[in-house]
């Protein structure tokens, strides 16, 4: 009862922080991110296995982190987006050159990269930990683009977004891009080969996935892999997160968090994700991609097309 609370508490601060105005953000982040790496090298040095939840974003990545934080694990556990330190100082500038709020994740993943690139993982070094989560794409679109709004698809909410009537015109923003473009060139369907296998050197098409249950462990030199399928998340982290931390399946519940939520966009929102329909032959196109075949089976595969083209 008593870590629960601490937990409640820590995640209503997390969420204060991560809403508050820019000011405020920075200054508890400059103390965050010495804490951060202060920990990590001193976690290192113990030979303590650091556990990561590492994956793109709008894939349940928070809730995740929260559900791990629960679970009293005894180990540490950080939340990222890269393991890149020149992806990281990138993000890192980027936010400064805009005036904009440097996120932990953009530090985090800066102190890491550089263990990853100095660290010697010796047989008796103990292996790091990657929880990841991937989803259906068109889902994700869906979600990245209301999360940050931005150039055409930024006007076109604020031309139609106010007015239910016009909820269908932004339905179509997503109709013709989806149509119009080329999904084998996407970066979240990419994103094992060109970021993921690009800074652990695991590549994750190199291994069976158990289409099942939802999860696989990849087991490398460095890294003990958690992969999750996010359309049966919630048995497949409590039984992977239990083979992973060897802990009973009852130690993990998954925890539904969302900080960045924006419920400006909430009703709108919704309404693209219950009312979007796109042609067969789109879907298919979609859904026939290296990382749908080798995450999916033909009967997800099928009931995602049905879904999307409503037959």
């Amino acid at each position: 009862m008593k870590m629960e609370i601490k937990n409640n508490i820590l995640e209503t601060v997390t969420s204060y922080v991560s809403n508050s105005p820019k000011p405020i953000y920075n200054l508890f982040r400059k103390v965050q991110n010495f804490h951060d790496k202060f920990g990590v090298n001193k976690y290192i040095r113990n030979n303590v296995p650091l556990v990561l939840v590492y994956q793109y974003g709008r894939v349940a990545s928070t809730s995740i982190y929260s559900s791990l934080k629960s679970a009293n694990l005894n180990l540490p556990i950080y939340h990222v987006h890269t393991l890149s330190t020149s992806k990281a100082d990138e993000w890192i500038e980027n936010a400064k050159k805009n005036n904009q709020r440097i996120d932990r994740n953009y530090v985090l993943g800066r102190i890491l990269g550089e263990r990853l690139e100095t660290q010697k993982f010796e047989f008796n070094k103990a292996r790091w930990k990657i929880v990841c989560v991937f989803r259906d794409p068109i889902s994700v679109i869906i979600s990245l683009h209301f999360l940050n709004p931005r150039g055409h698809f930024k006007d076109i909410l604020d031309k139609y977004g106010d007015n239910d009537y016009d909820y269908e015109k932004v339905t179509q923003y997503f109709r013709d891009l989806i149509k119009n473009d080329d999904p084998s060139g996407w970066l979240l369907i990419k994103w094992f080969e060109d970021v993921f296998q690009y800074e652990t050197a695991v590549d994750v098409f190199q291994h069976d996935f158990d289409k099942e249950s939802g999860y696989t462990i990849i087991k490398d030199k460095r890294f003990d892999i958690l992969l999750l399928r996010f359309e049966n998340l919630s048995d497949a982290f409590k039984k992977g997160a239990s083979e992973l931390f060897m802990k009973e399946p009852a130690d993990f519940d998954l925890r539904y968090s969302h900080i960045h939520k924006i419920d400006d966009y909430k009703n709108i929102q919704k309404y693209v994700t219950e009312n979007l329909k796109i042609d067969r032959e789109t879907c298919e196109k979609v859904y026939s991609t290296k990382f749908i075949k080798h995450f999916y089976s033909d009967e997800l595969i099928e009931k995602m097309v049905k879904k999307w083209s409503n037959e």
